[in-house]
Order: structure tokens, then C-alpha cells, then sequence
């Protein structure tokens, strides 16, 4: 024998050695007791690490010694089944359990230590680790991190390094400078050889992993066991988790179950939690990737990002309502939320999730920055947060929707005692758990969780009525139907083959779940290990799936299946299953890598069977029953080949099998569209075998409910033909009948005994977890039954939710113990209102007080009376000639309800009632009136009418009753003469009963009224009225009450009369649409916003659904809502001018319009201004604004809009700019009364007080030098009466010789003048007092008078208060000094500058337009003041324009230019707009015609010459 065979067989000896050993291990699992064997289970852990260690050796040199290719793929699949059969579940196992026994242990009160250091005060328990951080740059690199964390460290030779640290003085141990490694205070040595040295610096190349069970990997190892990396098998087991990691996993795996997030961590001042963090990558809309650090965090029910993250990523947001609970029952309301790609940086995984809004997610973590400077971590893994020990911000919350298929990728790392550990994840190594760090002030953070509102669901019993739901398909239902209908085909054996109906643009992005159901399925394995009868029971059910062909290897299918989606499976335990206690269930609602599931891809289609309600009303009315199941009825519908791909499940029968890869052949239970496609088959068989079987055919569409029939016929012959019918057509689609029961014997004949329900009595319960109120039925008897079965132990501690699970066990499908429910319902609303002595909200984990205890426990201690209730299944009275329906209906304050009786009469007048259904509904919160409530009930009567009507197949007359004669009166008038409330269900009501009659019952006679107050079950079942009606309806009609015999309360029905206002034709008129429109808005801007959004959601409803936008107002939509309104008012305001101009003629002469020339513009349909501006270069809206009645809300509005937008303008610049666009009749007016009424230009002039004038200060009695102020100048104004030509003079101050030279300079330049007129000093009221006192100085006259007789002028004053005197030089004043003033401001200018800015503005008034210079057509040039002047128009020298440059970047010369360019532009703009109106020539021209005879008009003919002449062609104008 060779050396290399001896080898071979030792090692192969040694392996069987270690599985022999692993085995026996395996049976310490198996045959586990926790009193007695938890000291071993520490010890067992590591005996498997050793062995694992052990076999990776040997098995590594059987590898490298057996080079024949056949062996090596035995050897690696040993090695696989190895890690699957043996090392993952016994260390799972092991591991959970030393995890309870470290959560144990660390309650225990700790030994005294030597020393100990004080608490510091105000120290808090914390959540969350916190770690502080010395940022030291790198020696060997420019970045900020620890030596050993240096890549170009890390590749040095081992050499090179020691030479680098003995250069620096670093201790060879920490890379720490000041020690020496025999001083290094760090506990941390070798990791390979053990010695007082850094794991980097090690030149040996034995291993010393297996010296302790938290010695960790080699950084080999670590890379190998990441299969993103390399996609290799692991091949170094992970050690044993630390204390504190292993209290945190089992947090983890308890709060993910939990419905609010708590942090259970306990821990002092030295030791704190850090918690698992990651850097991703988070995708937004537009394909845009952002980095974003995350918390992972399976304590929380969802995922959430923070309101900065979302706006960062400019994502859109949804409308959702989601209360979020946290710790401390701490509750807030999340309000959006956004779908979000989450990616990996260091591996291919990819996910889509659901992020809710938060404003913050979380505090900072870690609370503080932490040192890791002695951490050994190894250099060459990717951790998935690189900063985990700098408190930062966190980004995201990724919760337990997704939290576990992120630790799909095994490895993990321990660092040493008291340190967290490293765990591999999709995102990179996770750094987690506890670590020995002294941080004296940290904080509590806690995350938070969504809880569901049971508040809303309480709150569901007693709000009013809603509308019922409707039988109208939705576009996803109809879209279902319509694909099943073009797929569902037969194979040759009569069995149907569907389709999965999926959405299209779902099923498109579904990704990849593969990884995530292969760690689900050996989660099922470890759970199915620890149970032998259950895994015994799931491998039968498989088996049997497998036998009969409902599922197939993968490798076994026809043609090639490449899988797309993989479907996790759990079993399902029914103990009250008679036939298979155990079901197993498969989860189509499975996350993919993108976070869709194949749920999420399929439509759940329609529901095509009648609900249980009417399916067991209606077997009511069958003398004999009978009752069957269909067998495994989903699974005997098949699917298509081409939906494998999506039904595909991991499977083995035995642990020592390899996984494989299954196909699901048939409709599978857990896919959303399986109750769809299954009832639909047997819809469809149905129609498809009415010809053949047309009794069954009637019942498999009507009497079905899922899987269950609930029939019955009239007699044994047709019951029997029905049973063969049902049997014969069911088995030619491939359904098989089962548990057949009836209450006649002889209709079960030639059943076998194995197809028969064999029980005494038969659950009614669809759902058989309710088994408190649950209703049976017993066949031999005929009878319905209760069975009560609500336990409540001695001690039990009651509190709101207990009694709300309780109540809501109670399953009453046809109300036959209605007043029952209803106590439980007005007791949860008592609940609902239940205060604490602070006046909140009971809390539901509280104790409830002792009297609402007592209640409940009386209540709870009589609802076993239930159980001695037989209840009479058939309601109608055999060979029944007459059938009435009789609808009783009630209110009280506790609720109201309704009740049926069915009132058969056979051919012998025998009379027999017998309660049918009921419904009832606890009255609201919101108190009302009783009349109200009773309507309500009169409402649930019509609309149980409508469900019976539906729901029994032969005819009945239907009477209804009530107590309350207000009620009856409602109903006998219009509904529109009463109040919303009334009338809206008053007109229910009659539309529901039309052709059946109301008539009232007295109130003690009434059997509503016991449903309507409830009652307790002792109560119940002893009360006659409840189970037969009133006593009279047993009796012939003679004996029922008699209609109109009451009346009703004429202020009940009037207190809900619709109130109407008396309108009289002197006192009130109605406003318009208009006017009440406006008056509504107190902005312009939001009003037409408003309109338009209206007008484009009326357009929205005209349009098909695809072409429906809903995006940003547009200025389109913003202008064509104006003018729709402005075309509103136009028409209310010039109803006559709107007329005419509709009608293409001009206005009337006596319209107030005449002077505008008023046009109807085709492109907007307003009225706007022809004017005289028709050939100007300006745009449209000023040429030719929009007319509008200055005095209405809306131009108001619009004037406060620009007086807004203007800073508070006066009314002039107000005007002046509205004219732009609008023209407001009498605009000035409604300008002065919005600046009146503002505010804040009220505030902004407030009148001053005057004090006493003090006395001059000593600095101005006495002289000084001081540089030259500014002193002040004025302007002369000089126009003359013909020419209307103007002159600017600057007048240095206002003496009487200053004046003449000004005036000598002017006749020196313009020549002398005959006559000269001025203003009286008495007119000048509001001029300077300067200008007072000259101008009424006799003085000055005189001196004036002088010179004007020795140059021949007169001189001519205006009378004293002659305010109408001198409009012509008063407009030249305003035109000069408006501008002057405007433009200029407050600015100081030279006296040459200011010179020649006044000549320039005289130049610009002069240069204005008068007349026509000519008649020539040709001669375009018009006359100015100008041209009396200088002979012809005056020209301005070409200057740069700088209107659009700031004062502040001109030089002085280019200010003057910006100034007179300013008052120009204002200037020709406001002068243009006061020539819109038509002086004259306002009526309308004669029409002219060719060839028509006309008299030609010569002012130079003699008398009696009348020259005519005919037009043979016209040149009409663009005004014509």
C-alpha cells in the first residue's frame, strides 16, 4: 500500500470520527431538556467549533491529496451536505440557547469588583452605542484612519513594516506611540500565534484558532466566506457569538414580532450597544444615486428616511395616514411617504422599498464618537459603514419588512472580549453589539414601529350608515375577468388549465428571491426539526402533493422553466379539522430584490359567489338540506406551462436529500388570485354544463361559498337528483364531493361512509379560529345551535384590548342573536369614551375600573345560556301557499336595528313565523335626534330588504312596521321637502320599497325594540316576542293593527322641513353668479387660481383617463379663467353693448362706451378699447385693454392686487399702471377708495403732532466755517397759449431780480411776448413759503409791472381763488414735475447737469404730437410745439440706453442720461393712454358701398350747386 492510500484512509477514518462525534451531538439536540441539560449547551458549542476546525483540516488535505476529478466532486459535495445536515442547524440550535442563557445570567446581580468607579449623576440607560473616536491622520498615507486600517501598510512585506514602526517609536503591538508592546495597555495580542505583538507584524504560519471559542477567522477565511466577493463556499465556520451580541440577536429575532418597537437592552456606564448601521445607496426618480447611512433595525415594522433625505433626492411623495407608536406609547402621524431603490455598494443586491416620512428617523449614532484605535479589525473586509464610530446622522430606518434577507450571506467575526462583533451582510460586514466603553452622559434613543388603529376600527360600530357597496367591477376586476375569459381552457380529462392574470407592469420589474427562500426553507427545517409529529405531517402533505401530481421536480418538466420566482412555505395547524389538520401554506407575498412579490404582480380579481350571509338565509328556506365539500378544490385547477417560472418552491423529503427545486402545477393557496381563479372555475363549469346538468348548474353559481355547498331542495326525490346532478357534473371538471350531510337519510343513500360528515353536529363558521359564538347545526334534529366557548381565568387581568379580542370572537352571520351583540358593542363604545383621571384616553393595557369589570363579567358569565338555544332551521311552513316578509325596525340611544319574519300560511291556514336575519348598529357619538335614529333603522330595514330579496329565489309580499309616526310621515312626502339629512334618506328608502307598504306598530309590540336596546342571553332565550314576532301576526289580518290609525307629531316633521328664504321683489333681489362669486375671495390671484382649478378639474372630467394631466397651473389656464370671469362681468355689467357687439354692430350712441369704440376680440370673447392706438408698436393689451366697471368686487380686487405689487402706490401710478392691460371706468375713484382703505398706507401717513419750538442751538449762534450744502433751486415754467410750447428756466431762489433774469434770459432766447398771465400769491396754497411771499409781495409786482411797461408787455394776474384759472401751464407743471421728481428722487445734481436734464425734458414736452402736419396721406409727420420753434420736430441726440443699468454703475453724465431716458419712457407711455377716449367723431360711420351715388362736398360752389359722383373703388382703413 502507498504512502498516499495510507494517507487517504487515516483522513477518511478521521472524518467518519467527526461525524460520528457531530452525531452525537445531534442526538444531545434531540433529546433536550432545559432544567437539565443548559450547563452543556456552552460546552457543546464549542465541541462543534473544534470539529468544525478539525474537519475543515482534513477535509482541505483530502482535497489536495486525491487529485482524481470524481473524488474531488465527492469530497466538495460531503463538504456542502456537511454545512447543510450537521454544522448550520446544530449551531442555530446551540447558539439560540446560549443567547437565553447569557440574558439570564446578565440579570444576575454582578460580584462586588476591587474597584469600581462612582455613577456619575444624571446618567441614563441607552439603546444605542456611542464611541469616540481619535481622528489621527495616517503616518504612511494622507487619509484620517488607524495604521493597521492602511491599505499600502497592509501590503507591505512584514519586514518593511517592523522597519517603519521602530523608525516612528509605535508599539508593536496597538501602532500607538508613548509605550513600548510589554507596556501596551491593550488586552489585545497575535491572533495567530498568541504573542505580544499585532497580528500584521506575525511571520508564523500556524494557526491558533481553535484556543478559545471567540477566537476569530483569518482574514483568508473572512474573504472566502463572503460569496458577493467570490462566490465561494464558506469554509471557516463563525465563532461563537459574545454576550452581548448574542442578547442582541435575540432582541432582534423577539422584537420582530412585536407590534411596537421597544429597546430591552440593560446595561451600565461602562458598557454600551452599538447598533448595526450601513452606507447605501439610494436611488430616486430620476435614475440619480444618493449616499444615505441606514439603520438596521428589525424591531420596526416599516422603513423610514428623513424629510431632509427626501427633499435632497427631489422624489415624489404619496398621501398616506400611518400612526407610528414608539416607546413610551409615544404616537405621531406620518403623512407621506416615497418608493425608494436601496442598492448595495459592495455587492449586486438591490431592493425597493417604501420609505415613510419622518422629520427625524432616529438621534445621531453612536451618541458620541468611539475609540477603535485598539480594535483589531481586519483590514481586508468591506465594512459596511467605514464611519460606524463617528455619531453622524441616520439617513434611514430599513425595518423587519426587509431586515432578515440582508443577513441571507453567512460569516461572522468576533473581536475579542467586551468588543462588538462583525456580521456579514448584503451591504458589507456589520459592526453590532456591545462594546466596554466608559460613557458616562449618553441618551435613550428609541425607534419606532407602526401600530395598527384600533381606535378607527372601535370606532367603525357606531358611525352612521354608509352607502352600500356596489356590485360594479373596478378596471383591475373587470381587466381579471375579461383575461380569464380569453385563457381558461380543458385538457382532455375535463379539468380546467388557467392562467395567472398578472399585471403588466408588476410583473416586469418582479426581481429575485431565491437567496431569501432558501434561508426561509431552512428556517422551516429547524423549525421542523424540533417537532416530529408536525414535520411528519408537512412531509405526508407533501408526499401527497408530489403523488398526485400537483407539484414535479424541476428537472421533470416538459420543455426548458427557468424559475422567476420562488415561493416560501409554513404549515398552517386546524386542530378542529376533521380531514387535515395541517396545511401548508404558501407565501406569495414574498419580497424580491426590487420589493415587489408575485402578490404585487397579480390581480386579485372579483369575488363571483354570493356572501355567507345570503347562502345560508336562503338554505333556510329548503325543507330538506344538504351540505358537501368540494375536495382539495384549488388544487384540481391546473396552470398553464408558461406560469411554472413563478410557482417554484424548494423542497426535500429527508435532511440527508440535496435541496431541490419544485414546480407547483395547480392553483396555489397563497397566491392573491387563487380565490379568484378557483371559484371562477366553478362558475364557469357551470355555464359550461347547464345543457347537461341544469339543476346543478343553478347551484354550484348560487349555493356555493369557496369550497363548502350549502343547498337543499323541497322533497327527497328532487334533493337526491340534486346530489347526483352536483356529483356527476363537478366530476367532469375534476372536483370530487366530500363530507356530504343532510337532515334526511334517505337522500345520502349510495354515499360511502368515507364521503360522509359523520358528525352529530356541523360547524356553520367559515373562519374556525372564532369558536366562541360559532353557529352549528345539527342534522338529526334540524337545529341550530351555539356553542359558547370564551374562557376567562379567575386572575385575569381585564383590560381594553382583552375585552375588545373577546368581543370581537362573536360570530353571528344571521343576527339571530342579535340583541346580544349589540350589548357587546355598546359596552366596546363605553370603552371607546372611557377617560383616566386626566381626562385622556383609557390606555388599552390598563386595568379596566371595577364597575365596567363587574358589567363585563356578568355580561361574559351569561353568554353559556346561548347554548340552550335550538333554533328551528327551516323557516316556512311545509306546502307554504302564502309567504310575507315583515321588516320590523327600531332606535333607542343605545342603537337601532332591524329584524325579518318570514309569515308562511299552508293550504290548511296553518300560520308560521319564524325569525329570519337582523342587523343592528350602535348609535353615534355625535348625539341625535331620536326621530333621526329611528330613520336610520327604517333605512337598515330597506336595505336588509334589498339582501333578502337578492338572496331567496320565489316570490313574497313584503310589509314594513315601525314605531315612530314620524318617520311614516317622512316618508309619505317628496324627500325634497326635507332637511339633507332626512331627505337624502328618505329617498333610499323609497327607491329600496317601492310597491311595499309602512304601517305602524305600537312600541311594546314592536320586536326591533329589543335589538335596538339590547339585552343579555339569559334575556334572549326565553323571549317570545324576539323569536316569533308580535303575537297578532300569528293571527289572521283582521287582527293586525290598522293603518292611519296615529298620527305624528307635527314639530318632529317639521323640525326637519328644508328651510326656504321669502324673497320680495322691493326689499331683496338675488345676486349673481358674479357678484357672489367675488364676494367670496379677498385676493385677486387666489381667485383666479381657484377658477382655474376648477375649470380644469370640470375638464378633467370630460376627458378620458388617459389624457388626464395633473401638473402645475399654467399661465394659459391662469389667463383663460380670467377672462372667463371678466366675461362674466362684462355681460352683467353691458348686457345691451355685449348684444350688439356679439351681433357684429357697434354700440349705441348713448352708451357710456361710445367714447372707447368698444370691440369684441374672437381670440378671448371680451369686450376691450378699439382707441386710436390700433398702428403701435406696443403690445395688444395696452393698445388695447380690457373694459371694466371700475365700482365691482372684482375690479376692487384687481386694484388691490397692483396696489400690493406697486409697494402701496398712490392712485395715479395705480391707475396709470392698470391701464396697461385693464380699463376701469371711473378707475381714479375706486384707486382712492383701495388706498383709503389699506392699512398700512393709513399707518404709513399718520398725522404728526407739533410741539413748541425750541430754541436755536449754541453751534448755529455762532460762526463757523463749514463746507457748501446743497442748496435748493427751482424751475420756471413758461408755455405759451398758442403753440402750447413750453420753456424750463432753473431759478437760483426766489427774489424778484433772480425772477426777471430768468424771465429776461426767456425772451432773449423765445422773443417778446404781447401778454403774460400768472398765478395770483393767493392760489398758491400748497407751495413753498418762499413762493408765497414773493409772488404776494406788492413789491415784487411793482418791479414786475416796471418791466413789462418799458418792454410793452401786459401783464395779466389770475383773479384770487380762481382755481380754474390756468389749467395750461398747471398740466405743463405736472407733466414736468411728475416725471422730474419720480425719476430723480432725492438724488443731488450740479447746477450745469440739472441745466441740461431741463433742457432735455423741455426738448421731450415739446416734441409731443398736435395735429396732422398736412393732408398728404403720404405725409406722416405730425405737427408739434417744436416746430414753432426751430421750424421743423425737434431731435434728441443719439444716446447708449442705460434704462436697465443701476445709478450706482454710472458716472455722473450717464445718471442725467438714465434720468431723462426714465421720464421719456413714462412720459410718451401716460401721455399715449390719454388719448384713448374719441373726443368726438364717437358714432358710428356710414357704410359706403361701391357704385352708389354720392354728393361731393365743395365749400368754394355757389349756392344751389349740388356736384354728385359715384364710388367706384374704397380704401378703407384698419380701424374701418
Amino acid at each position: 500500500m502507498s504512502g498516499i492510500e495510507r494517507k487517504l484512509r487515516y483522513l477518511n477514518t478521521r472524518r467518519r470520527s467527526i461525524l460520528t462525534s457531530l452525531a452525537s451531538i445531534e442526538k444531545f439536540v434531540a433529546s433536550y431538556q432545559e432544567e437539565r441539560n443548559e450547563p452543556e449547551v456552552a460546552i457543546r458549542l464549542e465541541a462543534i467549533v473544534s470539529l468544525w476546525t478539525e474537519f475543515n483540516k482534513v477535509q482541505a488535505d483530502l482535497e489536495t491529496t486525491d487529485e482524481t476529478p470524481d473524488a474531488l466532486e465527492q469530497y466538495l459535495k460531503e463538504r456542502i451536505e456537511f454545512e447543510n445536515s450537521y454544522y448550520k442547524d446544530l449551531t442555530d440550535f446551540i447558539q439560540r440557547r446560549v443567547s437565553v442563557l447569557q440574558q439570564m445570567s446578565s440579570k444576575q446581580p454582578e460580584p462586588q469588583q476591587v474597584f469600581q468607579p462612582r455613577k456619575p449623576p444624571n446618567s441614563r440607560v441607552g439603546s444605542h452605542g456611542a464611541f469616540q473616536e481619535n481622528r489621527r491622520r495616517c503616518l504612511f498615507c494622507p487619509e484620517e484612519h488607524p495604521i493597521y486600517m492602511c491599505q499600502i501598510f497592509s501590503r507591505m512585506p512584514v519586514e518593511e513594516k517592523e522597519k517603519l514602526v521602530k523608525r516612528h517609536q509605535l508599539c508593536r503591538n496597538c501602532f500607538r506611540k508613548g509605550h513600548m508592546s510589554r507596556d501596551c495597555p491593550s488586552e489585545n495580542c497575535c491572533r495567530r500565534c498568541n504573542s505580544r505583538h499585532h497580528t500584521q507584524l506575525c511571520t508564523s504560519t500556524t494557526s491558533n484558532r481553535g484556543r478559545s471559542t471567540n477566537a476569530a477567522v483569518t482574514t483568508n477565511d473572512v474573504r472566502s466566506s463572503n460569496p458577493s466577493a467570490t462566490g465561494a463556499t464558506p469554509t471557516d465556520p463563525p465563532t461563537s457569538p459574545s454576550p452581548s451580541a448574542s442578547r442582541a440577536a435575540s432582541t432582534t429575532m423577539n422584537a420582530a414580532h412585536s407590534r411596537v418597537t421597544s429597546c430591552n437592552s440593560q446595561q451600565t456606564t461602562r458598557s454600551k450597544l452599538l447598533l448595526a448601521t450601513a452606507v447605501v445607496i439610494v436611488v430616486d426618480d430620476a435614475g440619480k444615486e444618493h449616499l444615505a447611512r441606514a439603520l438596521l433595525d428589525s424591531g420596526s415594522e416599516c422603513c423610514f428616511a428623513t424629510s431632509q433625505l427626501s427633499q435632497m433626492m427631489n422624489v415624489k411623495r404619496t398621501r398616506v395616514d400611518v400612526p407610528v407608536a414608539g416607546i413610551g406609547k409615544s404616537a405621531l402621524k406620518v403623512k407621506h411617504q416615497f418608493r425608494a431603490v436601496i442598492k448595495s455598494r459592495n455587492s449586486d443586491y438591490t431592493t425597493s422599498v417604501d420609505l415613510l416620512i419622518l422629520p427625524k428617523v432616529t438621534m445621531d449614532l453612536p451618541s458620541t464618537n468611539i475609540d477603535v484605535t485598539r480594535w483589531d479589525i481586519p483590514s481586508n473586509i468591506d465594512l459596511a459603514d467605514p464611519a460606524f464610530f463617528q455619531s453622524s446622522t441616520v439617513d434611514i430606518v430599513l425595518g423587519a419588512e426587509i431586515f432578515f434577507d440582508l443577513f441571507s450571506v453567512p460569516g461572522r467575526i468576533t473581536l475579542g472580549e467586551s468588543l462588538p462583533s462583525l456580521t456579514n451582510s448584503v451591504f458589507g460586514w456589520v459592526v453590532s453589539g456591545r462594546t466596554a466603553h466608559n460613557l458616562p452622559h449618553t441618551s435613550v434613543c428609541c425607534n419606532v414601529a407602526t401600530v395598527a388603529d384600533l381606535q378607527a376600527y372601535m370606532e367603525k360600530f357606531w358611525k352612521i350608515e354608509e352607502d352600500a357597496s356596489t356590485t360594479n367591477y373596478s378596471p383591475d376586476e373587470t381587466a381579471c375577468e375579461e383575461f380569464f375569459q380569453r385563457t381558461v381552457t380543458r385538457d382532455a380529462s375535463g379539468r380546467y388549465i388557467v392562467r395567472l392574470p398578472f399585471k403588466e407592469s408588476k410583473v416586469q420589474r418582479l426581481g429575485d428571491n431565491q437567496k431569501s427562500a432558501l434561508h426561509r426553507f431552512r428556517l422551516l427545517e429547524n423549525r421542523l426539526s424540533r417537532d416530529a409529529s408536525i414535520a411528519q405531517q408537512y412531509r405526508d402533505f407533501m408526499a401527497e402533493y408530489l403523488r398526485l401530481g400537483h407539484m414535479t421536480p424541476l428537472s421533470t418538466c416538459k420543455g426548458e422553466v427557468h424559475p422567476k420566482y420562488y415561493l416560501p412555505h409554513h404549515p398552517v395547524i386546524r386542530e378542529s379539522s376533521t380531514t387535515t389538520k395541517l396545511r401548508v401554506v404558501f407565501d406569495a407575498s414574498s419580497k424580491t430584490s426590487t420589493g415587489i412579490s408575485l402578490n404585487d404582480a397579480l390581480l386579485v380579481g372579483p369575488i363571483v359567489q354570493d356572501d355567507l350571509r345570503s347562502i345560508v338565509m336562503r338554505s333556510r328556506t329548503h325543507e330538506l338540506v344538504l351540505i358537501a365539500d368540494a375536495e382539495k378544490m384549488y388544487r384540481q385547477v391546473r396552470h398553464f406551462p408558461e406560469d411554472y417560472a413563478y410557482l417554484c418552491i424548494f423542497w426535500r423529503l429527508a435532511p440527508d436529500q440535496p435541496i431541490q427545486t419544485f414546480v407547483l402545477q395547480t392553483v396555489t393557496y397563497g397566491t392573491a388570485s387563487a380565490p379568484y381563479l378557483a371559484t371562477r372555475v366553478l362558475k364557469q363549469l357551470a355555464c359550461d354544463e347547464a345543457e347537461n346538468y341544469p339543476i346543478a348548474s343553478q347551484v354550484v353559481k348560487n349555493d356555493f361559498y369557496v369550497d363548502d355547498l350549502f343547498t337543499g331542495a323541497a322533497t327527497v326525490t328532487e334533493t337526491i337528483e340534486l346530489r347526483e346532478q352536483l356529483d356527476g357534473m363537478l366530476s367532469r371538471g375534476g372536483f370530487t364531493m366530500r363530507k356530504w350531510a343532510s337532515n334526511c337519510e334517505a337522500v345520502l343513500e349510495g354515499i360511502p361512509p368515507e364521503n360522509r360528515a359523520l358528525q352529530h353536529s356541523i360547524d356553520l363558521d367559515r373562519d374556525q379560529t372564532m369558536k366562541t359564538l360559532g353557529l352549528h347545526w345539527e342534522p338529526g334534529t334540524d337545529h341550530l345551535k351555539y356553542k359558547i366557548d370564551i374562557q376567562l381565568p379567575p386572575n385575569t387581568i381585564l383590560t381594553k384590548r382583552l375585552t375588545l379580542s373577546y368581543i370581537a370572537q362573536l360570530f353571528d352571520p344571521l343576527g339571530l342573536v342579535g340583541p346580544v351583540v349589540v350589548t357587546a358593542k355598546a359596552f366596546m363604545q363605553t370603552l371607546w369614551t372611557l377617560r383616566d383621571e386626566n381626562g385622556k384616553v383609557w390606555e388599552w393595557d390598563r386595568e379596566l375600573p371595577a364597575s365596567l369589570k363587574d358589567r363585563w363579567c356578568a355580561y361574559h358569565s351569561d353568554l353559556p345560556t346561548l347554548n340552550e338555544l335550538r333554533i328551528n332551521r327551516f323557516v316556512l311552513q311545509p306546502n307554504s301557499l302564502e309567504i310575507e316578509l315583515h321588516v320590523f325596525s327600531d332606535a333607542s340611544d343605545i342603537g337601532y336595528g332591524t329584524c325579518a319574519y318570514l309569515r308562511s300560511v299552508d293550504r290548511q291556514g296553518q300560520i308560521n313565523v319564524a325569525l329570519l336575519t337582523s342587523r343592528s348598529r350602535i348609535a353615534p357619538l355625535k348625539r341625535q335626534s331620536t326621530p333621526r335614529l329611528e330613520l336610520c333603522g327604517a333605512l337598515l330595514s330597506a336595505e336588509l330588504y334589498q339582501r333578502i330579496a337578492a338572496s331567496l329565489h320565489f316570490s313574497f309580499t313584503t310589509v314594513f312596521w315601525t314605531d315612530s309616526t314620524t318617520v311614516i310621515n317622512w316618508l309619505k312626502v317628496t324627500p325634497s321637502t326635507w332637511a339633507t339629512f332626512v331627505a337624502n334618506r328618505v329617498s333610499k328608502i323609497q327607491h329600496a320599497t317601492q310597491n311595499c307598504g309602512w304601517n305602524h306598530i305600537a312600541g311594546l309590540q314592536n320586536p326591533a325594540d329589543v335589538i335596538s336596546r339590547g339585552c343579555l342571553a339569559s334575556e334572549l332565550v326565553h323571549n317570545k316576542l324576539w323569536w316569533g314576532g308580535p303575537e297578532w301576526l300569528r293571527k289572521e289580518k283582521e287582527y293586525w293593527p290598522v293603518p292611519g290609525q296615529q298620527c305624528g307629531s307635527t314639530d318632529d316633521c317639521n323640525s326637519e322641513r328644508r328651510k326656504t328664504a321669502a324673497v320680495f321683489a322691493s326689499a331683496t333681489t338675488t345676486p349673481s353668479f358674479i357678484d357672489e362669486y367675488t364676494g367670496k375671495f379677498s385676493n385677486y390671484s387666489k381667485m383666479i387660481r381657484t377658477t382655474a382649478y376648477w375649470r380644469r378639474f370640470f375638464s378633467i372630467l370630460r376627458s378620458p383617463k388617459e389624457d388626464r394631466t395633473f401638473s402645475f397651473l399654467t399661465n394659459d389656464e391662469l389667463k383663460t379663467a380670467e377672462h372667463a370671469l371678466i366675461r362674466l362681468l362684462q355681460q352683467q355689467c353691458f348686457p345691451d353693448e355685449w348684444k350688439r357687439l356679439q351681433s357684429g354692430q357697434h354700440v349705441a350712441k348713448g352708451s357710456r362706451l361710445r367714447w372707447f369704440y368698444p370691440m369684441l376680440f374672437s381670440n378671448d370673447n371680451v369686450i376691450r378699447i378699439g382707441g386710436r392706438l390700433g398702428q403701435s408698436t406696443l403690445h395688444d393689451d395696452f393698445k388695447h385693454p380690457i373694459l371694466l366697471p371700475g365700482a365691482h368686487r372684482l375690479s376692487t380686487l384687481l386694484l388691490a392686487s397692483y396696489h400690493l405689487r406697486l409697494l402701496h402706490a398712490a392712485p395715479q401710478l395705480m391707475v396709470n399702471t392698470v391701464r396697461l392691460k385693464y380699463w376701469l371706468l371711473g378707475g381714479r375713484s375706486a384707486a382712492r377708495q383701495v388706498v383709503h382703505k389699506c392699512v398700512t398706507c393709513v399707518r404709513a401717513r399718520p398725522k404728526l403732532v407739533e410741539q413748541f419750538m425750541s430754541e436755536l442751538p449754541a453751534a448755529r449762534l455762532q460762526p463757523r466755517h463749514r463746507r457748501d450744502a446743497p442748496i435748493k433751486a427751482y424751475v420756471a415754467v413758461f408755455v405759451c397759449f398758442a403753440t402750447k410750447a413750453v420753456h424750463l428756466k432753473l431759478v437760483a431762489n426766489l427774489t424778484t431780480a433772480k425772477f426777471l433774469q430768468a424771465f429776461r434770459r426767456f425772451v432773449a432766447r423765445r422773443g417778446l411776448c404781447s401778454d403774460v398771465y400768472t398765478d395770483n400769491g393767493k392760489n398758491f396754497v400748497g407751495a413753498a413759503n418762499e413762493l408765497k411771499r414773493l409772488v404776494r409781495s406788492r413789491e415784487h409786482k411793482d418791479q414786475v409791472a416796471q418791466e413789462c411797461t418799458e418792454n410793452g408787455i401786459r401783464w395779466h394776474f389770475n383773479p384770487p381763488k380762481g382755481s380754474h384759472f390756468g389749467g395750461l401751464w398747471e398740466a405743463a407743471i405736472r407733466s414736468a414735475q411728475k416725471h422730474f421728481v419720480r425719476v430723480l428722487g432725492s438724488r443731488l445734481v450740479a447746477y450745469d447737469d440739472m441745466e441740461t436734464l431741463l433742457a432735455q425734458i423741455e426738448c421731450c414736452l415739446n416734441s409731443r404730437p398736435l395735429t396732422p402736419l398736412s393732408e398728404d396721406p403720404s405725409d406722416l409727420d405730425p405737427l408739434t410745439p417744436g416746430h414753432f420753434l426751430v421750424g421743423s420736430a425737434l431731435k434728441a441726440v443719439p444716446d447708449v440706453n442705460v434704462l436697465s443699468v443701476p445709478y450706482n454703475r454710472l458716472t455722473q453724465w450717464q445718471q442725467i442720461q438714465k434720468a431723462f431716458q426714465d421720464i421719456w419712457n413714462r412720459w410718451h407711455l401716460e401721455y399715449l393712454a390719454t388719448l384713448q377716449p374719441r373726443a368726438k367723431w364717437c358714432n358710428p360711420p356710414v357704410k359706403i358701398d361701391r357704385n352708389r351715388l354720392v354728393i361731393i362736398k365743395d365749400e368754394n360752389l355757389p349756392p344751389l350747386q349740388w356736384p354728385t359722383g359715384r364710388i367706384h373703388e374704397l380704401h378703407p382703413g384698419k380701424t374701418a
